[in-house]
Order: structure tokens, then sequence, then C-alpha cells
């Protein structure tokens, strides 16, 4: 299960990083491995998990993140966190890790779309 996230906090780089830091810490408690995809998104996978586990996973720290809360500049600055995720996985969406990042990543941006803080399965089938 490849699962394709964009943290927003803020709209700036700092802000980025304090979210990446969130969802390390969440994805590293699930004993999920992650990694940076490029700019604000990231990957994590969760090996033997059904897109439907994978979908309440993910849905569960999006939550968690809502909930959070981030200050900076002693304080003065305190802004929410949102989650937006595409979820794909093997075999329903795609048969190698290519084709799963490409549905994940369609996944995320429809959940972006659609509104953002929001987590969202593929649709494609293999």
């Amino acid at each position: 299960m490849l699962i394709e996230t964009a943290a927003a906090l803020g709209t700036d780089r700092i802000g980025a990083d304090r979210a990446l830091q969130l969802m390390n810490r969440l994805a590293m408690v699930q004993d999920a491995p992650n990694g940076i995809y490029g700019g604000e998104e990231f990957v994590i996978a969760l090996p033997r998990m059904s897109p439907a586990q994978a979908l309440q996973r993910v849905e569960n720290w999006r939550l968690e993140l809502s909930e959070t809360s981030v200050t900076w500049h002693d304080g003065e600055c305190m802004i929410s966190v949102n989650l937006s995720a595409g979820i794909a996985g093997f075999p329903d969406h795609g048969a190698d890790v290519e084709i799963l990042l490409l549905r994940a990543d369609a996944a995320l941006y429809r959940s972006k779309n659609e509104g953002r803080n929001r987590v969202t399965c593929s649709d494609a089938a293999n």
C-alpha cells in the first residue's frame, strides 16, 4: 500500500517542514516507512494492508493532525494542520511502484481538488 500525502501548514517552507515532521512522527509510531517525494508531498508505505485498511489508518492520522496546532516565532504564530492524501495499493491499483505512485498521486490531487483535508483511494483498476 502506498500513500502519497501533502500536509499543509501555512504557505511557507517553515510550515511545510513542520508538517512533514508531524507526519513523520505519526508514521514512525505506526512503523510505516516513509520518504519525501517532492515539495510538501511525501510517500508512506503500509505493507500488508488492504486499501480499505490504509484508508482508515490515514483517516485516523488526518483527524489527529486536524486537532493539532503549531506555534512558532515565540508563540506569536499559531496555525492548524490539515492533511490531504491519496492511496493506491498492490495489486488492486497497479503491479509496480511507478504505476502505484502515479495512481496515489492522482488520488491525492482528487483530494486537493475536492476541497483538501481529505483522504481518497484510487479508483483505477489494474
